[in-house]
This record gives structure tokens, sequence and C-alpha cells, in this order.
């Protein structure tokens, strides 16, 4: 992440600031006129709350050195409303603006912010926080513990655990991506086994199928064979059935002859009913 400016109006101790930041190092005094009667007391002036905490309230809505802190003690205490943070930054090759507001007279109690020119802001609060808390490259604990250091503050590296540590450097190495990688190829493997499983399964099945298949065709061809062992091939035979179909061509033959008289007949008898309809017509019977 790289800062290009900040804009702070009543925030904690300060009442206006705006901040451009350029490449290099950055040297801020403070003078704290309420602490000294000389100005140069620079405890309690705001160094912390302009280089740290206003740049971890706008992003992530939380502080450094006072974790447990109300929300709306971030209003200064003077003015008592109208606090307003904004940053500007780049990341990721892409241009981001966080807006966050408190007790604002215009915005309210308000979390905006923008991706390359495109308000990113959802209707639901939290839902906002939580989409932007995911897009960012770093999480507060990084930023935390190995970007923001400072006298007396709280979360520092060396105060976490070996374990904490660890998780700590893995996330700023981006190495939890090989902790990701190998849950997919965990999940991955997994599904694969459940799909051999399930092939193994089914090759069994297959051959089963094929032993029953093989079975009935070793059948079939025992049938086959017995079947061609009957059959004997017989001359008297074949003359049977040749003067059977003999027979049975001359049959068809008187067959087809009845047949013609019949239709004979028939045209007779209609010849002979008609005749007859005439002459009883004709004597009027």
């Amino acid at each position: 992440m790289n800062f290009k400016s900040l804009q702070i109006e009543n925030f904690l101790s300060i009442s206006s600031a705006s901040v451009d930041f350029t490449s290099g190092v950055h040297f801020v005094q403070g003078r704290n006129h309420d602490m000294s009667t000389d100005g140069v007391e620079s405890n309690g002036s705001g160094k912390s709350a302009l280089c740290g905490e206003a740049i971890e309230w706008v992003i992530w809505g939380s502080l450094n050195r006072s974790p447990r802190i109300k929300a709306d003690d971030v209003v200064n205490r003077s003015v008592g409303k109208d606090c307003l943070v904004r940053i500007k930054f780049e990341a990721l090759d892409d241009e981001w603006e966080v807006l966050r507001t408190r007790k604002h007279s215009e915005h309210g109690n308000s979390l905006r912010w923008w991706r390359n020119g495109v308000e990113k802001t959802n209707h639901d609060a939290n839902q906002t926080k939580r989409e932007l808390i995911e897009a960012l490259p770093i999480s507060n604990q990084v930023f935390r513990h190995a970007i923001q250091v400072g006298q007396g503050m709280p979360f520092t590296f060396l105060s976490l655990t070996e374990t904490e540590k660890l998780d700590l450097l893995c996330e700023i190495l981006s190495l939890d991506h090989f902790d990701q990688a190998l849950e997919k190829a965990k999940e991955k493997r997994s599904t694969l086994n459940s799909k051999v499983i399930t092939l193994e399964a089914e090759v069994e099945n297959l051959r089963d199928s094929m032993a029953e298949f093989e079975s009935l065709l070793s059948g079939e061809q025992e049938l086959l064979v017995e079947a061609e062992s009957k059959f004997v091939k017989d001359d008297s035979l074949e003359t049977e059935i040749d003067s059977l179909v003999g027979y049975l061509a001359t049959e068809a033959k008187e067959i087809e002859g009845l047949r013609g008289s019949y239709t004979s007949l028939t045209e007779q008898h209609k010849s002979l009913s008609s005749n007859l309809l005439y002459e009883k017509e004709r004597r009027g019977i």
C-alpha cells in the first residue's frame, strides 16, 4: 500500500489536517500548546493520531492505542461532531479512496470506499466493511504489528506468540496461499478418491455382468452344438418334401379353378336375379 493523501477533520485531538504523502521519509513534529507554555511539548499533540490512528480508523474502524474505545470517542471533544477521515492510496495497481465519518452533520456515521473511481459502498454498513476488508491487500493485524510502530502501542510484533509471529509472517509473505492451495488439493484428492471408488464399483458390476453373459453364451453354444448334432441330412426326406410341394402346387391350381367357377356362378346368379326382378315389375307382381 502506497499512501497518497490523508484528510482529517475533528478526529481525536486533531481539528483539521491535510497531508500529501510523497516518496521518501516524512518527519512529523508535534506541539502541544495545552501542556506547555512555550509550545514545544510534543506528547499528546496528535502525532500518533495523524500518522497511525487516523489511517487505521478510516480503513479498519479500529484504534491501536485504545482498542476498547467507544465509537463516539473518536470525535474531537472540543467540537463534539463532524468527525471525518479520508485517505487515498495505491494498492494492487489500483487507486483506492476510503471515507469514514462519525457524528457528521452531512454524512452521519458512514463508511464509503472507491476503487479506480468506482464507488463500492454497499447499502448495508457491515457488508461494506466486510467487502472492503476482503478486498484490501493486507489485514489489520499486519498493519498493527508490522507497519505501524510507535511508543506505547500495545500491538507490536514482539508481543505476539511464536505461532502468531509465524502466522503474521506467512500472511506478509503470502505463504498462506500455499495453505489454501494445499486445502484445495486435499479437496480435489477427496473428490477424485470418491470418483475412483464409484468407478471401481462400476467395474465390478461390469465384471459380474460379463461373467453372467459368458455363462449364458456358453449355454447357447452347447444348445447349438446339440442342435447341429441332431440335424442329419436325409435324401428321402427331401424327396418327400418335393412331392408335397408338387401336390400343394396341384391343389393350388384346382383351388384357383374352383375360385374361377365360383366367380362365374356368382355373376350368373346376379344376372338371373336381375332378370327375375324385371319380369316381376313388368307383370306388376
